[in-house]
């Protein structure tokens, strides 16, 4: 719990060289401790070195570390668990960045159905999901249908934020720009 408490602190700081070890040392001491069984620490552990990796710019160890994490949380979670949803969406988002995004296409959709049945559909994590889903989508040039989830990512976050919040403007930035690159793409 220390080694992975220090290892986060280090993150904030922006130190994720310095953690990376630390989050070893507790992977390997929780592995240790609950044997062969899948247990949410080990997850939980494996999950924040993927990110670690991830915050890095090593997009192949992170994809590794988190793909992991995700299977351990499936075990642990059968059924819709936020750990579940946040696991997988970790681990699509890594795969955008080596370049697989028909892997993390259903990952995200996964997720953001996860994160409906659990929080609802005006919810800041449904919106994040449907926001993340888009991001996807528009990596495979399927630009109506991030259009569309982008939208719907605004429609709920300024239902929940009203419209001065900075995150309504970042949600206009991702319409806009999905609509210039539909632009670009009929020409």
């Amino acid at each position: 719990e220390t080694l992975t408490a220090l290892a986060e602190l280090l993150g904030e700081k922006g130190e994720y060289t310095q953690g990376e070890p630390l989050l070893k040392e507790a992977l390997q001491i929780r592995r240790t401790a609950s044997g062969t069984k899948p247990h949410p620490d080990v997850a939980q552990t494996l999950e924040l070195l993927g990110l670690n990796y991830y915050r890095r710019g090593e997009y192949e160890p992170a994809v590794k570390y988190l793909r992991e994490a995700a299977q351990m949380q499936r075990q642990l979670h059968p059924t819709p668990h936020p750990a579940l949803a946040q696991a997988t969406d970790s681990l699509a988002f890594a795969l955008m960045e080596i370049g697989k995004p028909e892997e993390a296409e259903p990952l995200s959709r996964l997720a953001l159905a996860m994160k409906r049945q659990l929080y609802g559909e005006d919810h800041p994590s449904t919106a994040m999901g449907l926001n993340n889903l888009a991001y996807v989508l528009e990596a495979r040039r399927r630009y109506d249908d991030a259009e569309g989830a982008y939208r719907q990512a605004l429609a709920i976050n300024r239902k929940l934020l009203g419209t001065s919040h900075p995150t309504i403007a970042l949600n206009l930035q991702n319409v806009a720009f999905v609509e210039y690159a539909k632009g670009e793409t009929s020409s």
